[in-house]
């Protein structure tokens, strides 16, 4: 059986995209594909994709999760994110999410166990990492589950209480 991972966005260098290429590499012989539903701006890389796709809408991600049958996505990002829209999306589409350390992203799948965290520097455990998971399918599936458990906020939700936050200083 084939383990699908969904990269999601636009992949760039601060989102990790050379240590996602030496990820894929690494993982070339095993049992692994890699999906990119975005686009990247880095055409030296030959990145081993299995599938390319971009998309118009984020609410085009679940129809590919589903078309491709994506088993988790990853987020490798290497700078600080401040919340990932990207994320949240991932959840909804009952996806967890193997996700760097930094900023809102590690704190997130952290807080809600919607997945693991890496640390996008430590290339071998990462590749450790989806290898286990490649083999224990049990696994990701225990995940999915607690996917749909994850609460997540309405847009309306956070716009009104960030207004109240700014209201208070």
């Amino acid at each position: 059986m084939v383990f699908k991972i969904a990269y999601i966005g636009y992949l760039s260098n601060i989102k990790g995209l050379n240590q996602l290429y030496q990820i894929m590499i690494k993982l070339q012989t095993d049992d692994v594909e890699f999906y990119l539903f975005g686009g990247n701006d880095r055409y030296e890389y030959t990145l081993p994709f299995k599938v390319i796709k971009s998309y118009n809408d984020i609410h085009d991600i679940s129809n590919f999760i589903d078309e491709y049958e994506i088993d988790c996505a990853i987020l490798p990002s290497i700078c600080d994110e401040t919340y990932s829209y990207v994320l949240s999306e991932c959840w909804k589409c009952g996806l967890p999410v193997i996700g760097s350390k930094f900023g809102a992203i590690g704190e997130r799948i952290a807080t809600h166990c919607g997945g693991w965290v890496i640390d996008p520097y430590n290339i071998n455990d990462v590749v450790d990492l989806i290898r286990t998971l490649s083999k224990n399918p049990i696994l990701i599936m225990i995940y999915k589950e607690q996917v749909k458990c994850i609460k997540l906020k309405s847009l309306n939700t956070m716009i009104d209480e960030y207004t109240k936050l700014y209201e208070e200083f």
